[in-house]
């Protein structure tokens, strides 16, 4: 898929919404940081099992 089918994808959905493109592109703004914030607990545990990992065998 080229370029600029995305972007003809992107202009269409935007017409869709009429007089409230803002709210459109604050709804996908708000929805990327959704995403990070819920990947940030994950990366966290997994720091946290990492690190225990790499001193598995002397715990002291």
């Amino acid at each position: 898929m080229s370029n600029t089918q995305n972007k003809n994808k992107f202009i269409r959905l935007l017409n869709y919404s009429g007089n409230y493109k803002y709210l459109s592109i604050l709804g996908m703004i708000l929805s990327a940081l959704s995403v990070i914030c819920l990947l940030l607990p994950f990366i966290y545990i997994w720091d946290v099992v990492n690190a225990l990992l790499t001193v598995a065998p002397n715990f002291s």
